[in-house]
């Protein structure tokens, strides 16, 4: 199976900008939600693990390649 893809133009922007500002994030959408109960430790993982494997984008890294931007998804 064939998984790896060109960048669309948003994502080679987004790239772009994050490679020239270094460490600063220049794309972050950032959120907390404060738990007030115990959490099962193991259960979380396994509903993060369902939510990754369930979803594409949440599995994406990206590569370049003789100067071509590419994503790949990883296997679930």
């Amino acid at each position: 199976m064939h998984n790896e893809f060109p960048l669309s133009p948003s994502q080679d922007l987004i790239l772009t900008g994050q490679l020239l500002s270094g460490d600063a994030p220049i794309y972050n959408m950032a959120w907390q939600i404060e738990i007030e109960a115990e959490i099962d430790p193991d259960r979380f993982l396994h509903a993060v693990e369902q939510v990754a494997g369930e979803h594409e984008a949440m599995r994406l890294t990206f590569s370049e390649i003789d100067g071509r931007r590419f994503q790949k998804a990883d296997a679930t």
